[in-house]
């Protein structure tokens, strides 16, 4: 699977930094579900791909997919749809 390491660095700082988790506690094949993400995580992570990478994401399908892991979830970012701007 190919994923930036900027956008898996990022996401995984964002996650980190909202669930006060040790980064080192966060890897690739660590599942949405097992971080308990909340409504407001994935709002951030929303606001995070588009601010910083310029992708538009669907908060309400990560939302629904516990079992996705971080590796996933940032595959789904790096092929989501620009929002117009240059990444």
């Amino acid at each position: 699977m190919e994923m930036t390491t900027q956008l898996y660095t990022a996401i995984r700082a964002t996650i980190a930094d909202a669930k006060d988790m040790e980064i080192e506690q966060i890897q690739p094949e660590t599942t949405l579900g097992a971080l308990q993400l909340d409504s407001l995580d994935y709002v951030e992570l929303m606001v995070l791909a588009k601010r910083d990478f310029k992708k538009n994401i669907n908060i309400d399908t990560i939302a629904a997919s516990p079992d996705m892991s971080l590796a996933t979830l940032c595959q789904l970012v790096a092929d989501a749809p620009n929002t117009g701007g240059a990444a």
